[in-house]
């Protein structure tokens, strides 16, 4: 026997090891809590960059990572609730999940329509963003990584068919297209120079309205095939 397949072995021993190996909506409520853990750093690290250099472009990236935290916790928790409440009850499960997925579509409109005024605000008013090696560094390396398992986690969600985990895996994707929106930031204020303060400028503002749009679409989708589910299901 491989060592891979020893370590598996090993971990469905466990009862919640085997669910997350074998129960992919299991799987992905796990991993959506660890994002949730590691957003809420995101978030701190970039309030603490709000305040440390005056810029209001952090304030608006902290508040976005909040609102994913509060996304991911939502979903999780209802979906838990529902489960037990309706266990005796397909239907009406299903129901509750498409419900769920509608919901948080909602929310994703509401929060990137909010993200894109806090961006209009900042280019407006806000001073020009700052930042250190650390953080540019640690973004770097978590845009990229949440990007690739986004994407890939996006198609495999839309395959399995489940509105939780897509709702989730959708999530995943909205905090990977806002992720290289901070990082574009950072890196312009980290390495750019001074006299290219316009052309940062600039370059933020067009990455950040692209991740907001992205996202929007995603939504709107979101919702679109949630209410269609909902329709399908009341119908029956």
């Amino acid at each position: 026997m491989k060592a891979k397949e020893r370590i598996k072995e090993r971990i469905k021993r466990n009862r919640y090891g085997k669910m997350f190996l074998e129960l992919y909506g299991f799987k992905t409520a796990v991993l959506a809590v660890c994002s949730a853990v590691i957003n809420f750093g995101f978030a701190v690290g970039n309030l603490v960059c709000a305040f440390v250099y005056g810029s209001a472009w952090y304030y608006a990236f902290s508040a976005y990572y909040f609102a994913l935290i509060i996304f991911r916790l939502a979903v999780v928790l209802a979906d838990n609730k529902l489960g037990k409440k309706y266990a005796e009850d397909d239907k009406k499960h299903l129901l509750a999940r498409n419900r769920i997925q509608l919901a948080g579509g909602i929310y994703l409109v509401l929060v990137e329509i909010a993200m894109a005024v806090g961006i209009s605000l900042t280019i407006i008013f806000g001073r020009p963003a700052k930042s250190g090696e650390i953080m540019a560094i640690a973004t770097a390396a978590y845009a990229f990584f949440k990007i690739t398992m986004a994407s890939i986690n996006l198609a495999r969600a839309k395959r399995h068919g489940d509105p939780v985990v897509q709702s989730l895996r959708n999530l995943n994707f909205a905090d990977a297209c806002m992720t290289m929106a901070s990082l574009t930031v950072i890196l312009l204020a980290t390495f750019g120079k001074r006299e290219e303060a316009r052309f940062a400028t600039v370059m933020n503002s067009a990455v950040g309205f692209a991740a907001c749009l992205a996202v929007l679409a995603l939504a709107v989708l979101m919702i679109s095939d949630a209410l269609k589910n909902i329709k399908r299901l009341t119908r029956n």
